[in-house]
């Protein structure tokens, strides 16, 4: 992106002023997005963004979508709720404290809601799968610190942030996440052992022959279990 200055002042501006209309240079924005996956800005300029671009979207859709009267219920399935619904969206994207590592399908949805899509109920059924995470994504630049400041680090950060940004929560409503991740903003424990035991076991089975290395590497998978578990 070659404007991000003049995008950054745009995206300040919309939501210092809470205005309703987003302008075209944020539509564009969200096509970036979409693009490359890439949110340039931190998550917390971006919410009320984001925000009112979902609301609009989904506004849009009911209108010129059949009425909820001819949507056809199916066994398992529980009867589709607009109201219910968008406001149980609106209140994922306010969980996050980062941006969800599925943002970029998000802004997919968001900016082409009618190409895979012609019912409400559907739509934003595709809308809240890519709401139900927990694993966050920062903006590039962040992610290249991060990888820096890590860069000598034993433990492979990258291997583990591959396996964490696998954890996706089963098809559950936020509000039955354990209280402590609401509070503190940590994940579960058994969600942690979801991620973690892979990592863990692939220590353990290691086959040290060497002597000299030997009791090192026992100290180092007592280690790692230790402080995940």
């Amino acid at each position: 992106m070659d404007n991000v200055e003049e995008i950054r002042q745009i995206i300040e501006r919309f939501t210092r002023q809470r205005q309703e209309h987003i302008p075209k240079d944020l539509d564009a924005y969200f096509r970036y997005v979409a693009k490359t996956g890439d949110t340039v800005f931190n998550w917390s300029s971006l919410k009320y963004l984001f925000r009112k671009k979902l609301l609009h979207v989904i506004n849009h859709f009911d209108v010129n979508s059949p009425r909820v009267d001819e949507i056809p219920h199916y066994p398992n399935v529980d009867p589709f709720n607009y109201g219910s619904l968008k406001l149980s969206l609106l209140e994922y994207l306010d969980w996050f404290k980062a941006a969800p590592f599925t943002v970029q399908r998000l802004c997919e949805l968001l900016i082409d809601p009618h190409k895979h899509y012609s019912r409400i109920d559907k739509y934003m059924r595709a809308l809240e799968k890519n709401l139900l995470v927990i694993s966050t994504t920062e903006p590039a630049t962040s992610r290249t610190e991060n990888q820096h400041l890590f860069s000598n680090a034993s433990i492979d950060v990258d291997m583990m942030n591959q396996r964490f940004d696998e954890v996706l929560l089963p098809p559950i409503k936020m509000a039955k996440l354990d209280d402590d991740l609401r509070t503190t903003g940590r994940l579960p424990k058994s969600v942690i052992c979801y991620a973690l035991q892979e990592e863990v076991e692939a220590v353990e089975k290691v086959d040290i022959t060497d002597k000299q290395f030997g009791e090192q590497a026992t100290g180092d998978s007592n280690t790692l279990k230790a402080d995940y578990f």
